[in-house]
């Protein structure tokens, strides 16, 4: 989940930030984007993954993960792409540079378990600086107990963030992004995701019920609401 939204989701709080996905609001792509090379998506490669992280920065600058810096997110998203539940795509222009990103997984909570069995010392050292905080170490909490809040609920799957550098706004990245997820659910058979999404991120929601998704059900995390919404895939 990308954020430039508020507080909220595995990641911070999920979809495109706010005026990121201008294609999908309806607003006109800008003059230097008219006429632009469609950007090109395939899966990230481990040398793909601090650009990424910058992207998450730049657009979820107040999510968790956001303010433990590019480093530790780089790791994520690394151990993410290795994940067998999670997968990572990007989009890229000239030269193969990468102007966004989609993250998405079949299980956050089977995702969370292989990677702290995996990376959990590494992670837990990269962030010790981080955790010197009653605040902090609350943040973490709240985010290893989120799958215990919604599983019961909602679907497993679930996009876990989403952004556009402000450069590639208008081109179509974000659109081919979440087709690029949606298809490799659908290769998982995979029936159904979600996503959160802040309520005050107006752009975000319509985006998303622009693309079929529907609103299921709110939830609070980090002491913030989250509008969930669910997808059924086509492989249902």
């Amino acid at each position: 989940m990308i954020q430039a939204m508020g507080p909220a989701g595995t990641f911070g709080v999920p979809g495109p930030r706010d005026g990121a996905t201008m294609e999908a609001t309806g607003e006109p792509p800008t003059a230097a984007r008219r006429g632009s090379v469609e950007p090109r998506v395939r899966l990230m490669r481990p040398g793909d993954a601090d650009e990424v992280a910058r992207l998450h920065v730049e657009g979820i600058p107040t999510g968790l993960l956001a303010e433990l810096g590019a480093k530790f997110l780089a790791r994520v998203y690394r151990a993410l792409a290795e994940c067998e539940e999670g997968f990572v795509f990007v989009a890229t222009c000239a030269g193969d540079r990468v102007v966004g990103f989609v993250a998405g997984v079949t299980s956050v909570r089977a995702m969370y378990k292989r990677v702290l069995q995996k990376h959990g010392l590494s992670f837990g050292l990269a962030a010790l600086k981080y955790v010197f905080s009653a605040r902090m170490i609350r943040r973490i909490l709240n985010t290893l107990r989120y799958p215990a809040k919604v599983e019961s609920q909602y679907p497993d799957a679930e996009l876990l963030s989403i952004v556009v550098a402000p450069e590639a706004r208008g081109s179509g990245a974000a659109t081919a992004l979440l087709e690029a997820l949606l298809a490799e659910f659908h290769a998982r058979s995979v029936g159904e995701i979600k996503v959160m999404v802040g309520p005050d991120l107006e752009r975000a929601n319509a985006y998303y019920r622009k693309h079929g998704f529907r609103l299921a059900g709110q939830i609070t995390s980090h002491g913030h609401p989250a509008n969930i919404y669910t997808l059924a895939t086509k492989s249902a």
